[in-house]
């Protein structure tokens, strides 16, 4: 039966809508996200990630963890989502509008992926507007969207369903176009977020649910670059990133201790996508074992949807499909591998979610395609998207400002990283007590934690308290005694409050730790050079650019204090060093040394 040209109009146009109702409505939930600031994990991120400020950090970007820029130990490696923020940074600078619009945008294109994917599996347009305009305006997915560090699931989301959707079209036309985007768009998803590993398994989903034929060649493909992607992270950069994945893969003992952690989550995330309420960043921090309740009703919960599963496989096929692929989906993140210290992420219902909205959908669905029932169902969808949308209104004002998001945060969990944070948007008001208040509590609940000294340290340091600083520094050094910068720090405070002879005292003991400690050599010297002693200074800053031959405030600082001790010669090649290794050198001492560089000239000329 051929589609009339009216029919086929009329078909586009109610596309086309329903495309721009999802749009509409994801910016509209949405909006007052806009305004919202750095927060949480925003900083290391982008706010203090170096590698996101030029394109010549390309190759680092590709090469590193996703903290490394910020100088913060990472494993994981997502650098499509690096390269997003170094496109934000080359437009809008730190205008925190512009990330916020980005992340606005994709998750928006994410949920007109979810429409495409389901359109093409179920050739059903109202199944797939019901699917993606409840997940487009899910409150539980804020997290991966008012916040700037979360753009990884919307990201790898949109990998994952184009590649997916691409299969199923290549293994219809056989076009070699969309067998190069079924492969790029998967391997853009690995490197946009680990969890992407796990697509094939929700292809190998298709093919049996519905009785569809492997394209053995694609589908091979796809298993090679899964398994390329594998070798790349355990054996390649695994020994290139800030922080190792290999402690992170457990025995076969371990494994089975986190079976029970995966069990209890499977009732928190149902109890999640079912009322989506009191929805917070962090969930603590907990094991269970096979003996509690939260895992024995996990455990009935996953037998008991299995089992239905596989009664109504053939009489519903989309529930079939939808109760396993959110399952499946929320494997890599369930923690039997260990991926994060937490017990459960709302973000990490990004993907699984859409089998519940499946779900949801169809169910409407359903009662819509009754006559007697229509209302129903149109006032039940209105009622869920609007409960929603308010929701997720509410949602994106607790992620818009820090100090409502860690205060929030805190209500429900008494987690020490929530004080630290606190204590670092003090600090950045300038609001000292505030923020050592907020960092002694941190240090309080988790005193084994170095970088809670060190944020105090520099807190007190910052603002000329350096009596207080070393306090601080010497609490510190009694947990951490091999710590080497501790040391350096201490030098550091002394030699500020006049006590050179304690400054020299601990860089030396920075030192004794670091045999090659270049900053600590060149304080150490900088201070017997004030004291006077300056062929003791001399003396230190060759033994550091014995060390390292480019350490160039050693060479200029020798080149001064030669030029003082009248060695010419031996200040001019120091001076000339400098300038080697690519550090321009103030005019008013080059200046100085003219008249000495001409009379070498000449007297190399004469010999």
């Amino acid at each position: 039966m051929m589609l009339s040209e009216n029919t086929r109009g009329k078909s586009s146009y109610i596309i086309f809508a329903q495309i721009a109702l999802i749009a509409i409505l994801g910016f509209i939930v949405y909006f007052n996200s806009l305004h919202g600031k750095f927060i949480w994990d925003d900083y290391c991120y982008v706010k203090d990630n170096s590698y996101i400020t030029s394109f010549s950090y390309l190759p680092k970007i590709f090469s590193s963890s996703v903290g490394e820029g910020a100088g913060v130990p990472s494993f994981f490696y997502r650098p499509i989502q690096m390269l997003s923020y170094l496109f934000d940074y080359s437009l809008w600078g730190y205008n925190v509008f512009g990330y916020h619009l980005m992340n606005i945008l994709l998750h928006i294109l994410a949920s007109l992926c979810v429409y495409w994917m389901i359109s093409v599996i179920f050739k059903e347009r109202a199944l797939a507007f019901l699917t993606s305009i409840f997940y487009v305006v899910y409150p539980a997915h804020v997290e991966a969207v008012a916040s700037i560090s979360g753009r990884a699931d919307s990201l790898a989301a949109i990998f994952m369903l184009s590649s997916i959707v691409f299969y199923i079209k290549q293994s219809d036309s056989r076009g070699r176009f969309l067998f190069i985007a079924c492969l790029f768009s998967y391997i853009c998803a690995l490197l946009s977020k680990e969890s992407a590993i796990i697509m094939p398994v929700l292809l190998a989903l298709y093919f049996y649910t519905f009785k569809m034929r492997v394209n053995r060649s694609l589908f091979s493909s796809l298993l090679a670059v899964a398994f390329g992607y594998i070798v790349l992270r355990l054996f390649i950069m695994n020994s290139l990133l800030t922080e190792s994945l290999l402690p992170f893969t457990p025995t076969f003992g371990v494994f089975l201790k986190r079976v029970p952690l995966f069990l209890a989550s499977i009732f928190y995330y149902l109890r999640i996508l079912i009322l989506p309420i009191d929805l917070r960043v962090d969930y603590g921090r907990r094991m269970f074992v096979f003996s509690d309740p939260q895992t024995i009703l996990g455990l009935v919960v996953l037998v008991i949807l299995a089992v239905y599963a596989f009664r109504i496989k053939n009489k519903n096929k989309i529930v079939f499909f939808a109760l396993f692929w959110f399952f499946i989906a929320l494997l890599p993140s369930a923690n039997i591998l260990k991926v994060n210290d937490s017990f459960i992420k709302e973000h990490w219902l990004y993907m699984p979610s859409i089998g519940f909205f499946l779900i949801l959908g169809n169910s409407i669905l359903k009662v819509y395609k009754n006559p007697r029932s229509k209302i129903v169902a149109i006032a039940s969808a209105s009622i869920i998207v609007l409960a929603y949308s308010f929701l997720t209104i509410r949602q994106n004002i607790y992620w818009s400002d820090p100090f409502i998001f860690m205060k929030r945060s805190l209500s429900f969990s008494n987690n020490y990283l929530f004080y630290n944070e606190l204590g670092r948007e003090y600090g950045n008001l300038n609001k000292i007590e505030e923020a050592a208040d907020c960092y002694r509590k941190a240090i309080a609940m988790n005193p084994r934690q170095y970088f809670l000294y060190n944020n105090l340290y520099k807190t007190y340091n910052s603002s000329g308290r350096y009596k207080e600083a070393i306090i601080v520094c010497q609490e510190a050094l009694k947990i951490f005694p091999q710590e080497k910068i501790i040391y350096y720090e201490l030098g550091e405070l002394f030699d500020k409050t006049g006590d050179r002879q304690a400054a020299i005292r601990y860089y030396s003991m920075a030192i004794d730790r670091d045999k090659k400690y270049l900053e600590a050599y060149n304080n150490l010297a900088a201070i017997y050079a004030d004291m006077g002693q300056v062929d003791k200074a001399i003396e230190i800053w060759n033994k550091a650019i014995a060390i390292n031959p480019s350490f160039a405030v050693a060479h200029f600082n020798l080149s001064v204090f030669y030029f003082g001790q009248k060695k010419y010669d031996l200040a001019l090649w120091h001076c000339e060093k400098v300038r080697r290794l690519g550090y321009q050198v103030d005019d008013k001492f080059l200046k100085l040394l003219a008249p000495y560089r001409q009379q070498m000239q000449r007297k190399a000329i004469n010999d």
